[in-house]
């Protein structure tokens, strides 16, 4: 398993997560819960030795004792699960097991005396509140006894999270998947058996089809897959990236809420703006408690306070762009099927992607203006606007904060497949808070126009953006760009020549063409030349990126001087070299600021 199958691969059981609850809802309350786990994790338990019975030849002490820790932790949390969810809504469970993760910082005090951060307290307190918008804003309903086993449920998958990141570092992830079950399965089984006793009831299972539909797929998708997976992938996929996808469960609860009832029968689950808009603020808690997202975040607004009227720019820059796409397309009145709808949906993911929040703000200013001018309904407006904020925003964060290398641009298969699965989820989310704005919802048209505009028009651009200008994002990936080389130039021979060797080895690794090698050695030599010519004393800094394009940065301090102009009486041979230079370009700027000389070659 490589990073990119385990995050798809994490994304799937993430939504399988998300529909078990319809399916638990299936169980008789006449069953005892014992009586379902043991033969769900006896299913599970098949599961996995059919998969990996070689592995029981290399099993320890140590990976027994971390099994049998793990599984008394994971059988807590589906007793308690089991418990909270026979008398909740499917959409209130996925929320209320999703704040699992305000007890990690508590119990990592108090295990590994790892004091609580700030953002971890403000993260708590911002699901609290979404979790009060949850029940419909009714502070009585968290004292509901439902809910109480939920949150007990969270104490339990919170510790279990912590031991899991403990030992799947050194140990085989295989066995520990069997071993858990393993031991929940016998835990069920006596627990079952003591039961029947205590009670006089007979050890049977019922007959009933959705008794065995929901234990088929519980056992299956849940305890076996689910939990292989899980473990496998903690191991390739950042903490961070693994809370991102696992947020996304309370959303997808939603969604496929009233696609199950349609599929299996009975009432859909009521999706009131309330629980939308509780919805939301969770998945936000979730993500300020996670220190990694909440310092990047912090980082990029920081790192461009420092330059207040080029944010101004870029952000007039944003609002021109989306104005000039909007307004014309909007006063052809072909927007029938609602003025948040048209080809200027692409410009969300791709202004989002390049411009990072500076880019979302013009997008919501030139939405505003578009509704004063035009007349637009205020509801269309708002809708417009907020479904820009998720795309923008969730492009910004999804794709750029969690692999700080990512460049905003496509390179191979990985980053057309995160685009692609990262638009499909924000834009699902834009769809369901249609319905708080429009009445009766507009779920398809800002789906279908966010994901076709996105993709049909946003990848092509982007392309054009980042591969063909390289030109550099603004968002939280500007902070942490890595290029394929970096280095710095001085007057001295052996600095050119180290640098050269640098260019070549890099190229080499790109697996790029002598042809084209010769093309950067040249430009970087000639551009050099003339620079040293003219500031003996400078210190070039070169940075050089392979891809479709090859781009190529300089610069230097000191007094203002373009090397891509010619001068009065120069020599011919000098002009001709220049020349060949910018033969080869596809782009080449010059750019002065702040006593720094700036250029950048593309070819």
């Amino acid at each position: 398993m490589n990073k990119l199958e385990a995050n798809i691969s994490l994304i799937i059981i993430t939504f399988f997560a998300a529909i078990q609850y319809a399916f638990l809802s299936g169980v008789p309350d006449t069953v005892s819960h014992f009586s379902f786990l043991c033969i769900t994790n006896l299913i599970g338990l098949a599961i996995t030795l059919a998969l990996f019975f070689s592995e029981l030849f290399r099993v320890d002490k140590k990976q027994v004792f971390q099994s049998l820790t793990m599984s008394c932790l994971l059988f807590g949390f589906n007793i308690f699960l089991l418990l909270g969810t026979s008398g909740v809504g499917a959409t209130v469970s996925a929320c209320v097991l999703s704040a699992y993760f305000i007890f990690i910082p508590l119990f990592a005090f108090l295990l590994y005396r790892q004091k609580p951060v700030l953002n971890s307290l403000i993260g708590i307190a911002v699901v609290l509140v979404g979790l009060f918008f949850m029940l419909g804003a009714d502070i009585s309903g968290l004292f509901n006894v439902n809910i109480l086993y939920l949150v007990i449920a969270d104490m339990f998958f919170a510790l279990y999270i912590l031991m899991a990141d403990k030992y799947t570092q050194g140990s085989n992830p295989a066995l520990l998947a069997m071993g858990q079950m393993l031991f929940n399965f016998l835990f069920a089984l006596v627990f079952w058996a003591a039961e029947s006793v205590v009670y006089k009831t007979p050890m049977s299972l019922p007959a009933e089809p959705a008794f065995w539909g929901s234990a088929v797929f519980i056992g299956f998708f849940i305890r076996g897959l689910y939990g292989i997976v899980q473990i496998n992938a903690q191991r390739y996929v950042s903490p961070l990236n693994t809370s991102l996808i696992f947020s996304t469960e309370i959303v997808m609860t939603m969604i496929m809420s009233p696609v199950l009832a349609v599929l299996f029968g009975g009432s859909p689950e009521v999706i009131t703006p309330a629980k939308i808009v509780g919805a939301i603020i969770m998945v936000a808690g979730i993500l300020a408690a996670d220190g990694a997202i909440w310092n990047a975040v912090m980082k990029g607004i920081k790192a461009k306070k420092e330059d207040f009227p080029q944010l101004l720019k870029l952000i007039l820059l944003s609002m021109v762009l989306y104005a000039v796409v909007d307004i014309p397309v909007q006063t052809t009145g072909y927007l029938t099927f609602g003025s948040f709808v048209g080809i200027k949906n692409f410009l969300a993911p791709v202004l989002g992607m390049q411009l990072g929040i500076l880019g979302v703000i013009g997008t919501v200013l030139a939405t505003l203006l578009a509704a004063f001018i035009l007349k637009i309904p205020m509801n269309f407006a708002m809708l417009e606007c907020v479904s820009n904020m998720v795309i923008g925003i969730g492009i910004w964060l999804f794709y750029n904060a969690p692999n700080k290398n990512r460049k905003a641009q496509y390179k191979n298969t990985s980053d057309f497949v995160s685009y692609f699965v990262i638009l499909v989820f924000l834009s699902a989310i834009s769809g369901v808070l249609s319905y708080l704005f429009v009445e009766g919802g507009a779920f398809v048209s800002v789906f279908a126009g966010y994901i076709s505009m996105g993709i049909l028009v946003g990848i092509p651009v982007n392309i054009m953006i980042s591969g063909i200008f390289c030109l550099k994002p603004i968002g939280l990936s500007s902070n942490g760009t890595v290029y394929d080389m970096e280095g710095t130039i001085t007057s001295a021979p052996e600095s050119l020549l180290l640098v050269n060797d640098m260019i070549e080895e890099a190229a080499l690794d790109k697996r790029i063409s002598r042809k084209r090698l010769f093309e950067v050695q040249s430009c970087v030599e000639e551009l050099t030349i003339r620079i040293f010519n003219t500031l003996p004393d400078a210190q070039i800094k070169i940075s050089v990126d392979y891809g479709d394009t090859i781009s190529m940065k300089f610069s230097y301090l000191g007094e203002r001087y373009n090397p891509l102009l010619i001068k009065k009486n120069e020599d011919k041979l000098d002009i001709i070299s220049l020349t060949l230079v910018k033969h080869r370009a596809l782009r080449a700027t010059y750019k002065y600021r702040k006593n720094e000389n700036s250029i950048h070659i593309v070819v």
